[in-house]
């Protein structure tokens, strides 16, 4: 008895060459019946307040505008790239820290049979296999991320200088990889980001897994536009708060870790218009102390935070 497996993949036609404009515009009032303001005096501590706010606080998405363009190479092949620029739709300012593109911005290849070649500015495979399955990756919006977005799996931080890979679908299965250059001299891995994701799409079962591994996350991955600082002696406070965007107060003092890892999977299931999902997810700041940021209540070692999520969707 003999048993053989093939794959076969044939070259198909592709739609003519197009750029596409598209946007999201997404606003909100909120209301708080305890504000805090940050006042010495604590006088207004505990105040109401009632403000304005762009989805990126609070709303279901951020708002944005981009450019999606494809070019038809021939024999299935397409040159592609995407442009896409955060915004604060109440006052017109630049989302991520001021960067012109910081959503995502970068230049690929798509292969056919073999998948997609993308180089810039992206989202890591951890997020895009992971997050359909979180409440803030589809209705819960920003405020339904886990502990300040410690997973990354609302997309606080974005990648920079990074190649990705992510095959064509096989069957019912996606693979993705990607790798960020650290750029420093004489030495390869110092501020190297890299990600491995696998999806699965069923008709009623889908499932994701993901992980990141940052080294001196302080540096490459909190740090990484124009006007959101690193974190700094200036701006972690005594308590291991910071005011930097990127780094939220609930782990600010882990910022001196050599190596950020996060490991996550999600699945749902589907039963009529009823679909149960469920997202782990596992924050590692390993070796604190290190030279990546300030430590101003003196870690050592590593810590870990871990976070759960059950979710009914009704359609």
């Amino acid at each position: 008895m003999s048993i053989s497996v093939g794959l076969a993949c044939a070259s198909t036609a592709h739609a003519q060459s197009s750029v596409t404009l598209y946007g999201v515009i997404d606003l909100g009032v909120t209301y708080l019946n305890s504000a805090q303001v940050g006042r010495a005096d604590n006088q207004l501590n505990g105040a109401s307040q009632v403000a304005m706010t762009d989805g990126h606080a609070t709303g279901l998405s951020g708002s944005r505008w981009g450019l999606r363009g494809v070019e038809d190479l021939g024999g299935g092949m397409q040159a592609l790239f995407v442009l896409e620029n955060g915004l604060m739709a109440n006052t017109g300012s630049l989302a991520q820290g001021g960067a012109e593109f910081g959503r995502q911005a970068f230049v690929g290849l798509s292969l056919p049979c073999f998948g997609t070649l993308t180089a810039g500015r992206q989202y890591d495979p951890l997020v895009e296999s992971v997050q359909q399955f979180a409440a803030s990756g589809n209705w819960g919006g920003y405020m339904s991320s886990h502990v300040g977005d410690v997973d990354n799996l609302s997309n606080t931080s974005r990648v920079n200088n990074s190649l990705k890979f992510a095959t064509s679908p096989l069957g019912a299965l996606k693979l993705e990889g990607l790798y960020s250059l650290g750029g420093v001299a004489g030495n390869a891995t110092q501020n190297q980001v890299w990600s491995l994701g696998a999806s699965y799409a069923g008709s009623a079962f889908n499932a994701g897994v993901g992980y990141l591994n940052a080294r001196n996350p302080n540096v490459l991955f909190y740090g990484n536009t124009p006007n959101k600082d690193l974190a700094t002696a200036n701006n972690i406070g005594s308590l291991g708060s910071a005011t930097a965007p990127e780094v939220l107060p609930a782990y600010a003092g882990y910022v001196s870790a050599n190596t950020l890892q996060i490991v996550g999977v999600g699945a749902s299931y589907a039963i009529g218009k009823t679909t149960v999902s469920i997202v782990g997810t596992s924050t590692r700041f390993q070796a604190l102390g290190s030279d990546s940021g300030p430590n101003p209540l003196g870690y050592t070692g590593n810590a870990t935070i871990n976070s759960a999520e059950l979710g009914v969707a009704l359609s």
